[in-house]
């Protein structure tokens, strides 16, 4: 396996979890996929958004093991991703294989709101579905 933190190679493949049905319109990605998860109650703000850069959504969609509900991935190239001004990296441990992360996604908030939706405006635009699924973890 790669080291983590290790940036993935250029034509590089990562996938994203579709945890929701309004995640997807027809064949493309809705905007509400790539906003980093803010202002949560019991849990701290996200500081990245979560990829993965190896998926087999044919084994009960083991691909998302974290995952509570899971309703495919879409799938995104690591260089368009960078043309935005971001970065993936490696970022797998036991408990999360095949786990990477999408860096400098800005918030949601205190004055980044504009380049927040910009930013998942431009994800969603590149991402398309890869897998179609609709598991429940048990």
């Amino acid at each position: 396996m790669p080291t983590p933190s290790t940036p993935l190679p250029p034509g590089s493949l990562v996938y994203r979890a579709i945890r929701s049905k309004g995640w997807k319109s027809g064949d493309n990605a809705q905007i509400a996929a790539f906003f980093l998860k803010i202002d949560r109650e019991d849990k701290p703000d996200e500081e990245e958004l979560s990829v993965l850069y190896q998926v087999n959504c044919e084994e009960g969609v083991r691909c998302i093991a974290d995952a509570n509900r899971c309703f495919g991935a879409f799938a995104l190239r690591v260089d368009e991703i960078r043309k935005a001004g971001l970065e993936v990296i490696y970022s797998h441990d036991e408990e999360r294989p095949y786990h990477a992360s999408i860096l400098n996604v800005p918030k949601n908030k205190d004055g980044e709101e504009d380049r927040a939706i910009e930013i998942a405006d431009f994800l969603a635009t590149e991402a398309r579905i890869d897998h179609h699924a609709n598991w429940k973890k048990r």
